[in-house]
């Protein structure tokens, strides 16, 4: 009897379809693979509306902003879900999408009686009674344990100025991102690099690690590394405090930018409104639309909003004022790779 896989996948980070459709590859026609299934961790959107939201969405940059469009998001037009179905793989999806809950628990002992799980992106801190449930979990980290800790990885290593950026496969305990490290790879950094860029790059070198670590995780050859004590951990809230300014003139016209090239778009108060800004140019004079001057006295004002023009998208949305929208992980998702 082969082992039986079940990887968990979670929808709503960006990256995660093509991961995914590595690692089912890497088990097709892999004779000490039993089955594989995939668990659901999140609500998926329809393949056919991720699909055009993901067209318009890079249609409405690339034509605005064509000096920066290699630097954006690539039309995508699959989902974890779409993926699953490709591969012929079973879809599992707990009560609630709750991967914790202990009747879906003990479907997997009593009915599935799987033998390995992999993570990638789960989003849900994983309990013992889950654990227990597996003779071996691994998760998939975007970041270059013991460093980068948490979420949004990669932008925070491209933030802080970092050499590189990197990856690594881990065993799994009920903290984050602390087991003990399989295998580990990354990538560099160049200077003008967006998080996006730097973010292709790494999904795809750790595409290129799949048949790697499933031939050790079905073997058992391999050497774990203990993490090093310490490290650096990056929350939700850090992500949400850094993308949302409700001072820019607190900042100087250098962070500005800086915070626009790792994690746009921005989340900025001006006039007691929050506009979510992709661009900012310096101002020919103090009366152009939306401009503030920052604490070196820079004069700045958005000349892309949610990457459109600043009169389009003043056109067609109503700002709103105050409010701490967005949620842990992010705006909506990490981006894809």
């Amino acid at each position: 009897m082969g082992h039986r896989l079940i990887v968990f996948a979670e929808p709503t980070v960006g990256w995660v379809p093509s991961l995914l459709d590595s690692v089912l590859k890497a088990c097709e026609g892999e004779p000490n693979i039993e089955w594989v299934k995939v668990c659901i961790t999140a609500e998926d959107s329809p393949t056919a509306k991720s699909a055009v939201r993901s067209l318009a969405s890079f249609a409405g940059k690339a034509l605005f902003n064509p000096r920066r469009a290699s630097g954006f998001d690539l039309p995508h037009f699959e989902t974890v879900t779409s993926v699953a179905k490709k591969h012929g793989a079973e879809i599992i999806v707990p009560p609630g999408h709750n991967i914790n809950d202990p009747n879906f628990v003990g479907t997997l002992e009593t009915g599935y009686a799987p033998t390995m799980a992999l993570s990638l992106a789960c989003l849900q801190i994983w309990r013992a009674p889950l654990l227990r449930a597996f003779q071996l979990a691994v998760n998939f980290h975007n970041g270059y344990l013991p460093d980068y800790k948490g979420l949004w990885a990669t932008h925070w290593s491209v933030y802080n100025g970092e050499d590189f950026s990197g990856f690594a496969f881990h065993v799994m305990d009920e903290k984050i991102d602390t087991g003990p490290i399989i295998l580990r790879g990354r990538v560099p950094i160049e200077p003008e690099d967006s998080s996006l860029q730097v973010e292709r790059r790494k999904m795809a070198a750790a595409r290129q690690e799949i048949a790697p670590l499933l031939d050790a995780m079905l073997t058992g050859r391999f050497e774990t590394e203990v993490q090093a004590k310490g490290g650096s951990y990056f929350s939700g809230k850090d992500s949400i405090e850094i993308w949302t300014i409700d001072e820019p003139g607190a900042l100087s016209a250098e962070e500005l930018f800086r915070r626009l090239r790792c994690f746009a778009p921005l989340k900025i108060t001006i006039d007691g409104v929050r506009y979510p800004v992709s661009s900012l140019k310096i101002a020919r004079k103090d009366s152009e639309p939306l401009a503030f001057k920052t604490a070196d006295g820079v004069t700045l004002s958005p000349d892309r909003l949610q990457y459109l023009p600043t009169w389009i998208y003043l056109a067609v949305k109503r700002p709103r004022s105050g409010g701490r929208a967005d949620v842990a992980q992010g705006r909506s998702s990490e981006p894809r790779a």
